[in-house]
């Protein structure tokens, strides 16, 4: 069986978050983690470099 090439990990979100240079769209991810978060119940977790989802 294949092994998956992105896990989550402990990077922090914020971090991620404060590298995106585009003001609106840094926005517009802040906006769709908390609707994320208000849907799943769950905090965000960063996957592999680029990637937010949830556990």
């Amino acid at each position: 069986m294949a092994t998956l090439k992105t896990t989550p990990n402990d990077n922090s979100v914020q971090d991620f978050l404060n590298t995106v240079e585009h003001e609106g769209r840094r926005q517009d991810c802040e906006r769709v983690i908390t609707m994320m978060q208000e849907i799943t119940n769950e905090a965000p977790k960063m996957w592999g470099g680029s990637i937010i989802g949830v556990c």
